[in-house]
């Protein structure tokens, strides 16, 4: 059985190579043809050199030998050539995709061309997504052309899909009844790790009294009210990722007189190791779907602090696993830090490390798709 993967819209190997997302993204395909579920996997990727890239990889043993990049043709680099191209794909790439015999996409970004080649192709279509793009874009106030648009592409997503994919119960619920999508074509399956690289060390010296976050510095993450929070509770915050806020945010944090450490970005695969060298995480956004990073928390055994929002709180249990501030306000962020800090937090730990090897691990989200990819098939 061959796969297909249709990379999000504008998306290059290279990319996820330079973003250290590769080890993270690669991780599902790999063991998807290593248990013989999956004969081979074409990844449609929108860089024209990914080629070179992906044969480099292999040399190093860094990607399968039976995942087969498909790069974007020449004349295409623009963002107006790169929607362009994504229309056409399904026809630039017809030898590739008449091998397939299921379409797969990544998110809902450019997932039209996976569309366009279900209705060519007749092969099942998996649209999976880790958020709902709509929903994340109303929260950020886009345009209401551009909203449209996002909505419009959903619902041909979802209306030629054989399979939904998402991540946790609200985006299932809330899918059902946006897009009329039937019950039993909808499959929750949530964001995985690695629990053999992402698990806790004893051994590693912590920071004991600071506060770590890991994520873009973007709006929807409430990283204003989140320094707020730790000049009123006086502790020190490392802010590790990168994006538009980051000069705002350096100079609120001068203005509160917060001691915050903009770290910058960190590849996937030196995350278990930064993440051992604390006790506490915190992600205080105003919505989330299935945020990576605070799962990665949970397994490497930190005390992780939450807003009370979707995908948050799908993942922590206020006082089993975690902990949750009442609202997204300074105060509440304030208040849930507090009781983190005073708690004794070992039954907390204990439960966030094993409730995450139980229902985010690699092998819990595999063993999902070997049930699931055979049926399709059969069904065709």
């Amino acid at each position: 059985m061959k796969l297909a993967l249709f990379f999000t819209f504008g998306v290059s190997l290279k990319q996820w190579y330079d973003s250290g997302l590769l080890d993270r993204e690669k991780l599902l395909y790999e063991r998807l043809i290593d248990c013989g579920t999956v004969e081979k996997v074409f990844w449609l990727t929108y860089g024209t050199d990914d080629t070179r890239l992906a044969e480099k990889l292999k040399s190093q043993s860094k990607l399968h030998n039976s995942i087969e990049v498909v790069p974007m043709s020449f004349g295409f680099n623009s963002f107006g050539g790169k929607f362009a191209y994504s229309i056409l794909l399904p026809l630039l790439k017809r030898k590739i995709l008449k091998q397939a015999d299921v379409l797969k996409t990544n998110q809902a970004s450019g997932s039209w061309a996976a569309a366009l080649a279900k209705k060519i192709y007749k092969r099942p279509l998996i649209f999976r997504t880790g958020y709902t793009w709509s929903r994340l874009k109303e929260s950020q106030k886009t345009s209401k052309f551009k909203l449209w648009f996002i909505k419009a592409v959903e619902k041909f997503a979802y209306k030629n899909s054989d399979i939904a994919i998402i991540t946790t119960e609200t985006q299932a619920e809330y899918i059902a009844k946006k897009y009329s999508v039937e019950p039993d074509k909808i499959k929750i399956i949530p964001n995985y790790i690695d629990t053999n690289i992402f698990k806790p060390d004893d051994s590693a010296e912590k920071c004991s009294d600071k506060l770590i976050y890991i994520g873009r510095l973007s709006s929807e993450k409430n990283l204003f009210n989140l320094i707020a929070a730790a000049s009123l509770c006086d502790k020190e915050l490392d802010i590790y990722g990168s994006g538009s806020l980051e000069g705002e945010l350096k100079s609120y944090a001068e203005t509160m007189s917060c001691s915050v450490n903009f770290k910058g970005t960190v590849p996937n695969g030196q995350i278990p190791e930064l993440l051992n060298r604390y006790q506490y995480f915190i992600l205080a956004s105003e919505a989330e779907s299935m945020p990576k990073s605070l799962i990665e928390a949970t397994a490497c055994g930190l005390i992780c602090i939450g807003t009370d929002v979707t995908g948050i709180n799908e993942v922590i249990t206020d006082g089993f696993n975690g902990y949750l501030a009442d609202g997204t306000d300074a105060e509440s962020i304030a208040e849930a830090i507090r009781r983190a800090f005073t708690a004794d937090n070992s039954r907390i730990k204990a439960n966030a490390v094993i409730g995450a090897k139980n229902k985010f691990s690699i092998d819990a989200v595999v063993n999902s798709y070997i049930k699931l990819i055979p049926k399709l098939i059969f069904c065709r």
